[in-house]
Protein backbone atom coordinates (compact mmCIF):
# COMPACT_ATOMS: atom_id res chain seq x y z
CA UNK A 1 0.00 0.00 0.00
CA UNK A 2 0.95 3.25 -1.02
CA UNK A 3 1.01 6.55 0.59
CA UNK A 4 0.85 9.75 -1.45
CA UNK A 5 2.00 13.49 0.24
CA UNK A 6 0.73 15.85 -1.78
CA UNK A 7 2.50 19.04 -1.12
CA UNK A 8 3.62 20.93 -4.19
CA UNK A 9 -0.06 22.10 -4.28
CA UNK A 10 -0.30 23.10 -0.77
CA UNK A 11 2.60 25.31 -1.36
CA UNK A 12 1.49 26.98 -4.25
CA UNK A 13 -1.05 28.06 -2.41
CA UNK A 14 0.37 29.55 -0.04
CA UNK A 15 3.17 31.45 -2.23
CA UNK A 16 -0.01 33.05 -4.29
CA UNK A 17 -0.84 35.01 -1.21
CA UNK A 18 2.31 36.96 -0.91
CA UNK A 19 3.06 40.41 -2.43
CA UNK A 20 4.73 39.73 -5.62
CA UNK A 21 8.13 41.84 -5.14
CA UNK A 22 9.72 41.16 -8.37
CA UNK A 23 8.65 44.64 -10.00
CA UNK A 24 8.16 46.29 -7.25
CA UNK A 25 11.73 46.08 -5.41
CA UNK A 26 12.74 47.92 -9.44
CA UNK A 27 10.93 50.67 -9.06
CA UNK A 28 12.31 54.60 -8.38
CA UNK A 29 10.55 56.04 -5.81
CA UNK A 30 8.91 59.45 -6.53
CA UNK A 31 10.06 61.60 -3.77
CA UNK A 32 9.68 65.09 -3.44
CA UNK A 33 11.56 67.71 -1.32
CA UNK A 34 9.76 71.27 -1.18
CA UNK A 35 11.77 73.88 -2.99
CA UNK A 36 14.01 76.39 -0.90
CA UNK A 37 14.15 79.31 -0.81
CA UNK A 38 10.35 80.47 -1.72
CA UNK A 39 8.08 82.46 0.46
CA UNK A 40 4.63 79.81 -0.52
CA UNK A 41 4.19 76.84 -2.99
CA UNK A 42 1.29 75.46 -3.46
CA UNK A 43 1.70 72.66 -6.19
CA UNK A 44 -1.08 72.30 -8.64
CA UNK A 45 -3.95 69.48 -8.52
CA UNK A 46 -3.35 66.70 -10.55
CA UNK A 47 -6.40 64.55 -11.00
CA UNK A 48 -5.26 60.83 -10.67
CA UNK A 49 -4.71 59.01 -13.89
CA UNK A 50 -7.75 56.36 -14.73
CA UNK A 51 -6.92 52.89 -13.85
CA UNK A 52 -6.27 50.55 -16.78
CA UNK A 53 -6.18 46.84 -16.48
CA UNK A 54 -2.36 45.21 -16.14
CA UNK A 55 -1.07 44.55 -19.33
CA UNK A 56 2.69 45.14 -19.55
CA UNK A 57 5.07 45.98 -16.50
CA UNK A 58 5.50 49.42 -15.49
CA UNK A 59 8.13 51.64 -17.14
CA UNK A 60 10.40 53.08 -15.34
CA UNK A 61 10.91 56.81 -15.98
CA UNK A 62 13.55 58.97 -13.80
CA UNK A 63 12.98 62.77 -13.32
CA UNK A 64 14.92 65.04 -15.10
CA UNK A 65 16.70 67.68 -13.12
CA UNK A 66 16.52 71.50 -14.28
CA UNK A 67 19.08 73.81 -14.11
CA UNK A 68 17.61 77.13 -12.16
CA UNK A 69 18.66 80.21 -13.61
CA UNK A 70 21.29 82.76 -12.07
CA UNK A 71 19.82 85.52 -10.28
CA UNK A 72 19.70 88.75 -10.42
CA UNK A 73 20.63 90.65 -6.52
CA UNK A 74 17.07 92.00 -6.16
CA UNK A 75 16.19 91.85 -2.20
CA UNK A 76 14.76 88.90 -0.93
CA UNK A 77 11.22 89.26 1.18
CA UNK A 78 12.75 90.00 5.00
CA UNK A 79 12.62 87.15 7.20
CA UNK A 80 11.46 86.93 10.48
CA UNK A 81 13.48 84.54 12.28
CA UNK A 82 17.21 85.94 14.07
CA UNK A 83 20.44 85.77 12.29
CA UNK A 84 23.20 83.89 14.61
CA UNK A 85 26.36 85.64 14.37
CA UNK A 86 28.83 85.02 12.45
CA UNK A 87 26.64 84.59 9.67
CA UNK A 88 27.87 81.30 9.06
CA UNK A 89 26.49 77.93 8.23
CA UNK A 90 28.11 76.32 11.16
CA UNK A 91 26.69 79.09 13.32
CA UNK A 92 22.92 78.78 11.77
CA UNK A 93 23.07 74.96 12.58
CA UNK A 94 24.37 74.95 15.87
CA UNK A 95 22.18 78.48 16.93
CA UNK A 96 20.98 77.40 20.27
CA UNK A 97 17.49 79.46 19.41
CA UNK A 98 16.69 77.17 16.84
CA UNK A 99 17.43 74.05 19.01
CA UNK A 100 15.49 74.98 21.49
CA UNK A 101 12.12 76.23 19.10
CA UNK A 102 12.48 72.80 17.91
CA UNK A 103 12.77 71.22 21.14
CA UNK A 104 10.36 73.15 22.80
CA UNK A 105 7.59 73.07 19.85
CA UNK A 106 3.96 71.92 21.22
CA UNK A 107 2.92 68.57 19.53
CA UNK A 108 0.05 70.06 17.81
CA UNK A 109 -3.65 67.80 19.16
CA UNK A 110 -4.47 65.05 17.07
CA UNK A 111 -1.03 64.57 15.42
CA UNK A 112 2.10 62.58 16.73
CA UNK A 113 5.75 63.91 16.50
CA UNK A 114 7.88 61.74 14.20
CA UNK A 115 11.13 63.37 14.26
CA UNK A 116 12.62 66.10 16.46
CA UNK A 117 15.26 68.86 15.76
CA UNK A 118 16.71 67.37 12.43
CA UNK A 119 19.23 69.51 10.04
CA UNK A 120 16.85 67.91 6.84
CA UNK A 121 13.77 68.70 5.56
CA UNK A 122 11.45 66.07 4.05
CA UNK A 123 11.54 64.60 0.92
CA UNK A 124 8.55 62.23 0.63
CA UNK A 125 5.63 61.79 -1.84
CA UNK A 126 2.74 63.55 -2.09
CA UNK A 127 4.12 67.01 -1.26
CA UNK A 128 1.00 69.28 -0.61
CA UNK A 129 2.76 73.03 -0.42
CA UNK A 130 4.79 75.19 1.50
CA UNK A 131 4.37 78.25 3.91
CA UNK A 132 6.80 80.81 5.09
CA UNK A 133 5.60 81.33 9.13
CA UNK A 134 6.30 84.60 11.12
CA UNK A 135 7.74 82.08 13.69
CA UNK A 136 8.30 78.42 14.64
CA UNK A 137 4.19 77.81 15.05
CA UNK A 138 3.61 74.33 14.95
CA UNK A 139 -0.26 75.14 15.82
CA UNK A 140 -0.50 77.05 12.60
CA UNK A 141 1.43 74.78 10.48
CA UNK A 142 -1.13 72.12 12.10
CA UNK A 143 -4.44 74.44 11.17
CA UNK A 144 -3.25 74.43 7.49
CA UNK A 145 -2.91 70.96 7.13
CA UNK A 146 -6.38 70.57 8.48
CA UNK A 147 -7.46 72.85 6.07
CA UNK A 148 -6.11 71.12 3.27
CA UNK A 149 -7.92 68.23 1.99
CA UNK A 150 -6.01 65.18 2.24
CA UNK A 151 -2.85 66.37 4.01
CA UNK A 152 -1.61 63.66 6.62
CA UNK A 153 1.40 65.16 7.54
CA UNK A 154 3.40 68.22 8.14
CA UNK A 155 6.92 69.92 8.27
CA UNK A 156 7.94 72.69 10.43
CA UNK A 157 11.35 73.51 10.50
CA UNK A 158 13.95 76.73 10.03
CA UNK A 159 16.01 78.18 6.72
CA UNK A 160 18.77 80.00 6.30
CA UNK A 161 18.11 81.93 2.64
CA UNK A 162 20.18 84.75 0.95
CA UNK A 163 19.19 88.06 1.30
CA UNK A 164 19.16 88.82 -2.09
CA UNK A 165 18.21 86.83 -5.33
CA UNK A 166 22.62 85.00 -6.08
CA UNK A 167 24.65 86.05 -8.94
CA UNK A 168 27.75 84.26 -9.57
CA UNK A 169 29.79 87.40 -10.52
CA UNK A 170 28.30 90.56 -8.32
CA UNK A 171 26.62 89.00 -5.19
CA UNK A 172 27.67 84.75 -5.14
CA UNK A 173 27.39 84.94 -0.80
CA UNK A 174 25.18 87.32 0.53
CA UNK A 175 24.19 88.14 4.36
CA UNK A 176 21.48 85.68 5.64
CA UNK A 177 18.14 85.65 6.26
CA UNK A 178 16.22 83.08 8.58
CA UNK A 179 12.92 81.74 7.47
CA UNK A 180 10.23 79.93 9.44
CA UNK A 181 9.13 77.23 6.64
CA UNK A 182 6.05 74.85 6.71
CA UNK A 183 5.23 72.23 4.31
CA UNK A 184 2.47 69.63 4.12
CA UNK A 185 1.81 66.01 2.91
CA UNK A 186 -0.44 63.75 1.96
CA UNK A 187 0.99 60.62 3.29
CA UNK A 188 2.67 59.59 6.42
CA UNK A 189 5.99 60.95 6.76
CA UNK A 190 9.17 59.14 8.39
CA UNK A 191 12.14 60.02 9.89
CA UNK A 192 14.12 58.08 7.41
CA UNK A 193 12.41 60.98 4.54
CA UNK A 194 14.16 63.90 6.57
CA UNK A 195 17.27 64.36 4.00
CA UNK A 196 16.75 67.47 2.30
CA UNK A 197 19.70 69.48 3.67
CA UNK A 198 19.84 72.21 1.85
CA UNK A 199 21.27 73.28 -1.18
CA UNK A 200 24.03 75.88 -2.72
CA UNK A 201 23.23 78.54 -4.65
CA UNK A 202 26.03 80.03 -6.42
CA UNK A 203 28.60 80.47 -3.49
CA UNK A 204 26.00 80.59 -0.73
CA UNK A 205 24.62 77.60 0.69
CA UNK A 206 21.29 77.02 2.02
CA UNK A 207 20.67 75.22 5.16
CA UNK A 208 18.34 73.48 7.62
CA UNK A 209 17.90 73.45 11.36
CA UNK A 210 14.82 72.74 13.90
CA UNK A 211 13.13 70.34 11.07
CA UNK A 212 10.32 68.79 13.70
CA UNK A 213 7.60 66.46 11.17
CA UNK A 214 3.64 65.71 12.78
CA UNK A 215 1.64 62.69 11.49
CA UNK A 216 -2.25 63.25 11.50
CA UNK A 217 -4.07 60.77 13.80
CA UNK A 218 -6.68 58.96 12.25
CA UNK A 219 -10.60 59.60 12.19
CA UNK A 220 -12.56 59.07 14.75
CA UNK A 221 -15.15 56.27 14.36
CA UNK A 222 -18.63 56.23 12.95
CA UNK A 223 -21.58 56.87 15.49
CA UNK A 224 -24.72 55.36 15.49
CA UNK A 225 -27.52 57.03 13.57
CA UNK A 226 -25.11 58.94 11.60
CA UNK A 227 -23.56 59.90 8.28
CA UNK A 228 -19.74 60.68 9.34
CA UNK A 229 -17.20 61.64 10.49
CA UNK A 230 -16.64 64.08 7.75
CA UNK A 231 -12.98 65.91 8.17
CA UNK A 232 -13.02 69.53 8.58
CA UNK A 233 -10.03 72.05 8.25
CA UNK A 234 -11.48 74.33 11.63
CA UNK A 235 -14.69 74.33 13.31
CA UNK A 236 -17.83 75.27 11.56
CA UNK A 237 -18.95 78.99 10.80
CA UNK A 238 -22.50 78.87 10.03
CA UNK A 239 -24.46 81.69 8.04
CA UNK A 240 -28.45 82.40 8.00
CA UNK A 241 -30.16 79.39 5.53
CA UNK A 242 -31.35 80.42 2.26
CA UNK A 243 -34.69 81.32 4.12
CA UNK A 244 -32.75 84.00 6.94
CA UNK A 245 -32.96 81.31 9.11
CA UNK A 246 -30.53 80.65 12.10
CA UNK A 247 -30.12 76.97 12.46
CA UNK A 248 -27.24 76.98 15.41
CA UNK A 249 -28.68 75.43 18.31
CA UNK A 250 -26.07 76.24 20.83
CA UNK A 251 -23.36 74.29 22.03
CA UNK A 252 -21.77 71.44 25.10
CA UNK A 253 -18.84 71.35 26.26
CA UNK A 254 -16.89 68.64 27.94
CA UNK A 255 -13.64 68.93 30.08
CA UNK A 256 -11.23 66.74 29.40
CA UNK A 257 -10.48 67.46 33.74
CA UNK A 258 -13.68 65.69 34.02
CA UNK A 259 -12.47 62.49 33.00
CA UNK A 260 -14.13 63.16 29.48
CA UNK A 261 -12.13 61.66 26.35
CA UNK A 262 -12.38 62.45 22.41
CA UNK A 263 -15.43 60.36 21.82
CA UNK A 264 -18.06 62.24 19.22
CA UNK A 265 -20.67 59.88 20.33
CA UNK A 266 -20.96 62.28 23.64
CA UNK A 267 -21.69 64.72 21.13
CA UNK A 268 -24.16 62.46 19.23
CA UNK A 269 -25.69 62.29 22.29
CA UNK A 270 -25.94 65.60 23.37
CA UNK A 271 -27.47 66.25 19.72
CA UNK A 272 -30.47 63.56 20.90
CA UNK A 273 -30.85 64.76 23.67
CA UNK A 274 -30.93 68.77 22.55
CA UNK A 275 -33.77 67.08 20.31
CA UNK A 276 -35.91 65.24 22.89
CA UNK A 277 -35.66 68.33 24.98
CA UNK A 278 -37.10 70.84 22.64
CA UNK A 279 -39.76 68.23 21.58
CA UNK A 280 -41.18 69.01 24.92
CA UNK A 281 -40.71 72.91 25.03
CA UNK A 282 -42.30 73.19 21.60
CA UNK A 283 -42.26 77.12 20.10
CA UNK A 284 -45.89 79.22 20.21
CA UNK A 285 -46.43 77.67 16.79
CA UNK A 286 -46.42 73.59 18.34
CA UNK A 287 -43.27 73.38 16.37
CA UNK A 288 -39.62 72.17 17.43
CA UNK A 289 -35.85 72.41 15.94
CA UNK A 290 -34.70 68.57 15.85
CA UNK A 291 -30.61 68.85 15.46
CA UNK A 292 -29.30 67.17 12.70
CA UNK A 293 -25.87 67.85 12.54
CA UNK A 294 -22.86 68.36 14.61
CA UNK A 295 -19.49 69.28 14.73
CA UNK A 296 -16.91 67.48 17.27
CA UNK A 297 -13.58 68.77 17.99
CA UNK A 298 -11.22 69.78 20.72
CA UNK A 299 -10.51 73.02 22.02
CA UNK A 300 -6.90 74.11 23.38
CA UNK A 301 -6.24 76.78 25.19
CA UNK A 302 -2.31 77.66 24.74
CA UNK A 303 -1.96 74.49 22.63
CA UNK A 304 -3.19 72.33 25.92
CA UNK A 305 -6.02 70.43 24.92
CA UNK A 306 -8.88 71.49 27.35
CA UNK A 307 -12.03 69.88 26.36
CA UNK A 308 -14.46 67.60 23.39
CA UNK A 309 -16.65 70.86 22.19
CA UNK A 310 -20.18 70.12 20.32
CA UNK A 311 -21.69 72.98 18.23
CA UNK A 312 -25.18 71.35 17.21
CA UNK A 313 -27.02 72.67 14.15
CA UNK A 314 -30.80 71.93 12.41
CA UNK A 315 -29.49 72.22 9.44
CA UNK A 316 -26.28 69.71 7.37
CA UNK A 317 -23.60 72.17 6.90
CA UNK A 318 -20.71 71.58 4.25
CA UNK A 319 -16.97 71.37 4.81
CA UNK A 320 -16.44 74.43 3.23
CA UNK A 321 -18.17 76.51 6.18
CA UNK A 322 -15.48 75.59 8.35
CA UNK A 323 -13.91 78.32 8.57
CA UNK A 324 -13.14 79.05 12.33
CA UNK A 325 -9.40 78.30 13.28
CA UNK A 326 -9.47 79.53 16.67
CA UNK A 327 -9.23 83.01 18.51
CA UNK A 328 -7.11 84.91 20.79
CA UNK A 329 -8.51 86.36 24.23
CA UNK A 330 -6.36 88.43 25.62
CA UNK A 331 -2.75 86.71 25.70
CA UNK A 332 -4.68 83.11 25.42
CA UNK A 333 -4.74 81.13 22.18
CA UNK A 334 -7.34 79.51 21.31
CA UNK A 335 -6.84 76.34 18.53
CA UNK A 336 -9.29 73.71 16.87
CA UNK A 337 -8.12 70.33 16.39
CA UNK A 338 -9.44 67.09 15.57
CA UNK A 339 -12.87 68.57 14.14
CA UNK A 340 -15.32 66.34 12.39
CA UNK A 341 -18.71 66.46 11.28
CA UNK A 342 -22.03 64.12 11.42
CA UNK A 343 -25.49 64.10 9.97
CA UNK A 344 -28.55 62.87 11.19
CA UNK A 345 -29.05 59.29 9.08
CA UNK A 346 -32.95 59.84 8.70
CA UNK A 347 -33.69 63.79 9.52
CA UNK A 348 -37.58 64.71 9.88
CA UNK A 349 -38.85 65.87 6.39
CA UNK A 350 -39.85 68.26 5.98
CA UNK A 351 -40.43 70.28 9.28
CA UNK A 352 -39.40 69.45 13.06
CA UNK A 353 -42.53 68.71 14.15
CA UNK A 354 -46.29 69.08 13.14
CA UNK A 355 -48.20 71.99 14.69
CA UNK A 356 -50.87 71.03 17.43
CA UNK A 357 -54.28 71.83 17.17
CA UNK A 358 -55.69 74.47 19.61
CA UNK A 359 -58.13 73.53 22.04
CA UNK A 360 -61.78 74.04 22.00
CA UNK A 361 -64.07 74.21 24.64
CA UNK A 362 -64.26 77.13 27.51
CA UNK A 363 -61.26 78.40 28.61
CA UNK A 364 -62.08 78.51 32.24
CA UNK A 365 -63.94 76.08 34.30
CA UNK A 366 -67.15 77.55 36.60
CA UNK A 367 -65.96 80.97 35.99
CA UNK A 368 -69.16 81.52 37.76
CA UNK A 369 -69.09 79.63 41.14
CA UNK A 370 -72.17 78.19 40.33
CA UNK A 371 -71.45 74.85 42.87
CA UNK A 372 -72.47 76.17 45.91
CA UNK A 373 -70.20 76.65 48.77
CA UNK A 374 -67.56 73.94 47.34
CA UNK A 375 -64.86 74.42 49.12
CA UNK A 376 -62.53 74.95 47.31
CA UNK A 377 -64.80 75.64 44.23
CA UNK A 378 -64.83 73.46 41.35
CA UNK A 379 -61.97 73.90 39.38
CA UNK A 380 -60.07 76.61 41.19
CA UNK A 381 -57.20 76.31 43.84
CA UNK A 382 -57.57 78.36 46.86
CA UNK A 383 -54.94 79.89 48.84
CA UNK A 384 -56.33 82.04 51.80
CA UNK A 385 -54.23 83.39 54.31
CA UNK A 386 -56.47 84.72 57.36
CA UNK A 387 -59.46 85.37 54.71
CA UNK A 388 -62.58 83.21 55.13
CA UNK A 389 -65.00 82.80 51.91
CA UNK A 390 -68.71 81.27 50.47
CA UNK A 391 -70.76 81.45 47.68
CA UNK A 392 -73.40 84.38 47.56
CA UNK A 393 -76.09 85.53 45.15
CA UNK A 394 -76.80 87.18 43.39
CA UNK A 395 -73.69 87.30 40.94
CA UNK A 396 -73.31 90.24 38.86
CA UNK A 397 -74.90 91.75 35.77
CA UNK A 398 -72.51 90.06 33.53
CA UNK A 399 -72.48 86.76 35.06
CA UNK A 400 -74.49 83.99 36.64
CA UNK A 401 -76.76 83.99 39.34
CA UNK A 402 -73.55 83.45 42.07
CA UNK A 403 -70.27 85.11 42.99
CA UNK A 404 -67.77 84.60 45.49
CA UNK A 405 -67.84 86.51 48.70
CA UNK A 406 -64.43 87.00 50.77
CA UNK A 407 -63.98 88.27 53.77
CA UNK A 408 -60.88 89.86 54.09
CA UNK A 409 -59.28 90.77 57.81
CA UNK A 410 -57.13 93.90 59.06
CA UNK A 411 -54.56 91.94 61.11
CA UNK A 412 -53.27 93.89 64.31
CA UNK A 413 -50.03 95.73 63.90
CA UNK A 414 -48.25 92.43 65.71
CA UNK A 415 -49.31 89.87 63.38
CA UNK A 416 -47.38 91.01 60.43
CA UNK A 417 -49.43 92.11 57.20
CA UNK A 418 -52.84 92.04 56.08
CA UNK A 419 -54.72 88.80 55.10
CA UNK A 420 -54.89 87.73 51.30
CA UNK A 421 -56.58 85.55 49.18
CA UNK A 422 -55.62 83.28 46.03
CA UNK A 423 -57.40 82.40 43.33
CA UNK A 424 -55.34 80.01 40.26
CA UNK A 425 -56.92 78.14 37.71
CA UNK A 426 -55.03 76.18 34.94
CA UNK A 427 -56.43 77.13 31.67
CA UNK A 428 -56.81 75.20 28.34
CA UNK A 429 -55.10 77.76 25.72
CA UNK A 430 -53.38 77.51 22.30
CA UNK A 431 -49.72 78.58 22.25
CA UNK A 432 -49.81 81.87 20.64
CA UNK A 433 -53.18 82.80 20.90
CA UNK A 434 -54.32 86.26 22.42
CA UNK A 435 -56.80 85.91 25.38
CA UNK A 436 -58.40 88.35 28.29
CA UNK A 437 -59.45 87.70 31.71
CA UNK A 438 -63.13 90.01 32.43
CA UNK A 439 -63.47 89.86 36.36
CA UNK A 440 -66.52 91.70 37.75
CA UNK A 441 -66.21 93.05 41.53
CA UNK A 442 -67.66 95.05 43.81
CA UNK A 443 -66.63 95.85 47.78
CA UNK A 444 -69.14 96.37 50.92
CA UNK A 445 -66.86 97.99 53.42
CA UNK A 446 -68.27 96.82 57.38
CA UNK A 447 -66.24 98.83 59.09
CA UNK A 448 -67.24 102.29 59.21
CA UNK A 449 -63.42 103.56 59.86
CA UNK A 450 -63.24 104.53 56.06
CA UNK A 451 -59.42 105.69 56.95
CA UNK A 452 -56.93 103.61 55.19
CA UNK A 453 -58.88 101.16 54.09
CA UNK A 454 -57.95 99.30 50.91
CA UNK A 455 -58.16 96.43 48.88
CA UNK A 456 -55.58 95.31 46.55
CA UNK A 457 -56.19 92.72 43.85
CA UNK A 458 -54.51 91.48 40.64
CA UNK A 459 -54.93 89.09 37.69
CA UNK A 460 -51.43 87.42 36.98
CA UNK A 461 -50.14 85.72 34.20
CA UNK A 462 -48.64 83.30 34.33
CA UNK A 463 -49.32 82.65 37.60
CA UNK A 464 -47.10 84.44 40.69
CA UNK A 465 -45.09 85.97 37.93
CA UNK A 466 -44.96 89.06 36.06
CA UNK A 467 -41.93 87.98 33.81
CA UNK A 468 -43.62 88.18 30.01
CA UNK A 469 -46.99 88.75 31.54
CA UNK A 470 -49.28 92.01 31.40
CA UNK A 471 -50.90 92.57 34.78
CA UNK A 472 -54.39 94.10 35.70
CA UNK A 473 -54.41 95.73 39.18
CA UNK A 474 -56.99 98.08 40.46
CA UNK A 475 -57.10 99.44 44.19
CA UNK A 476 -60.41 99.86 46.26
CA UNK A 477 -61.92 102.41 47.64
CA UNK A 478 -61.86 103.91 44.23
CA UNK A 479 -65.39 102.97 43.34
CA UNK A 480 -68.82 103.13 45.38
CA UNK A 481 -69.36 100.44 48.43
CA UNK A 482 -71.74 98.04 46.77
CA UNK A 483 -71.95 98.48 43.03
CA UNK A 484 -69.74 96.28 40.51
CA UNK A 485 -67.26 97.54 38.71
CA UNK A 486 -65.83 95.33 35.70
CA UNK A 487 -61.97 95.05 34.80
CA UNK A 488 -59.60 92.87 32.47
CA UNK A 489 -56.12 91.77 31.85
CA UNK A 490 -54.94 90.26 28.90
CA UNK A 491 -52.21 88.19 27.85
CA UNK A 492 -50.62 85.62 24.97
CA UNK A 493 -50.21 81.95 25.55
CA UNK A 494 -46.67 80.27 25.51
CA UNK A 495 -48.28 76.60 26.07
CA UNK A 496 -51.35 74.36 25.61
CA UNK A 497 -51.37 74.38 29.72
CA UNK A 498 -51.59 77.64 31.38
CA UNK A 499 -52.37 78.72 34.65
CA UNK A 500 -53.45 82.38 35.70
Amino acid sequence: MRSTLIVPALVSLVASQLIELGDIANLDPVLVSAPLDVVQDTPPDVPAAPIEPITTPPSRVRRQLIQKRDGDCSPQPTGSGPVPSPDTVAAFQSFPTFQALATNAPTPDGYSLVFNNKDGSLSASNYMGLYTLTSYDTLECASKCDQADGCEAFNVYVERDPSVDPNKDRCSNPPSITNYKCTLWGAPVAVEEATNKGQYRDDFQVVIAGSNAYNKASPPNSVTGYNGPTALGGAINAPLNSKGQNTYLGYKFFPFSQSQGYDPQTCANACNLQTAYNSRHPALDGTYQTCVFFNAYVLSQNAIPQGLYCSLYNETWAPSYATNHGQYRGSDRYTVSRSYSYSLSNPPNPSTSTPKPCPSGPVIKNPSFEDGDNNPPTGWTVEADGATYGSTSPGSPNGGNTALAVQLYQRAPDQGTTSSFTLSQTMTTCPGQNYTIALDYRYDLRDADTTNKYCTFAIKYPYKNTFGSVTGQNNVPGETPGEWTFTASSFQSVSTSDKF
